[in-house]
């Protein structure tokens, strides 16, 4: 199957002011392998038509990987494109990650 390289997007829980807490996108890079890929277009009577990605990655989970799986929020492959992730699997040592439509929430803000 074809080999994955891109990064994952977690969700960590930040106190941004005293009683305020906020959302802030890591991305972190990982390599593994595609156990499945496919691309998949909607109903063809829209005018903008949603275009989805199911696939399932596999990749090697580390500490972090492990310690944060619940907060993946998305998979940016190697085309730069950010994927949803809609299911986690913790298989020891791996991290079995699959995908559905194009994310559209928040990013990792640009270091300065």
């Amino acid at each position: 199957m074809a080999r994955f390289s891109g990064a994952v997007g977690y969700a960590t829980r930040t106190t941004t002011a005293p009683g305020v807490k906020s959302d802030t996108i890591v991305e972190r890079r990982y390599t593994g392998r595609y156990l499945n890929r496919t691309v998949s277009d909607g109903a063809d009577d829209q005018v903008n038509v949603d275009r989805n990605l199911s696939s399932r990655i596999s990749i090697v989970a580390d500490a972090f990987l492990r310690g944060n799986f619940r907060n993946i929020k998305y998979v940016k492959d190697e085309e730069g494109v950010y994927w949803s992730v809609t299911s986690r699997e913790l298989k020891r040592p791996r991290l079995i990650l699959s995908t559905g439509g194009v994310y559209n929430g928040r990013k990792p803000e640009p270091a300065p």
